[in-house]
């Protein structure tokens, strides 16, 4: 069996965009960083960008046994580790109202409003940086408004691999020194 995972790193992209285009305008776009050769948005954006992962505690384990009292096997037998994460993702506010959103965005992180948005995609808010005034020259030599915080979330993606299981063992006692003798 191949490993699964439960929680993909593009679902949990998918679900903070989905977060910040329920608190901002809708005519602001959301889009993920590190995309080759796709040009930025016209007018005000938001570009959302992984940074690092940070394990949180070490994995659980949890096992499936589907052994019937029969003696068959179902061949559902799975190790299951699941690992808390701490995600970080940059969020770049770009516009003439960046500094409203990104202020908007980092006001409502740490509130049950963000926690319950999240918590029915399966992350949870931890906390956000204090924002930060970047502004970059552009291809035209222009100053571009761009605001800058860190939000840290938690996700906890379980890894499921094959596993063999085993409900009865016979033990017997051997004699080492006649069965192997020095």
């Amino acid at each position: 069996m191949v490993a699964t995972l439960s929680q993909t790193e593009s679902q949990v992209f998918t679900a903070l965009r989905s977060w910040v285009k329920n608190v901002l305008p809708s005519a602001v776009e959301v889009v993920r960083g590190d995309n080759n050769r796709v040009p930025s948005p016209k007018d005000d954006f938001v570009v959302l960008s992984r940074i690092n992962k940070v394990m949180l505690e070490w994995p659980t384990e949890t096992y499936t046994d589907d052994f019937v009292d029969t003696g068959t096997i179902t061949g559902v037998e799975v190790l299951t580790n699941t690992q808390p994460i701490d995600f970080a993702i940059q969020v770049d506010c770009y516009g003439s109202n960046a500094g409203d959103y990104v202020t908007i965005l980092a006001t409502l992180w740490a509130t049950s409003q963000a926690c319950s948005f999240l918590d029915s995609l399966g992350i949870q808010p931890l906390y956000m940086d204090d924002p930060k005034h970047v502004p970059f020259i552009d291809g035209e030599k222009q100053y571009e408004q761009r605001w800058v915080t860190t939000a840290h979330l938690q996700y906890n993606p379980a890894v499921s691999t094959a596993m063999q299981f085993t409900s009865t063992t016979e033990v017997e006692i051997i004699n080492v020194d006649r069965t192997y003798p020095a």
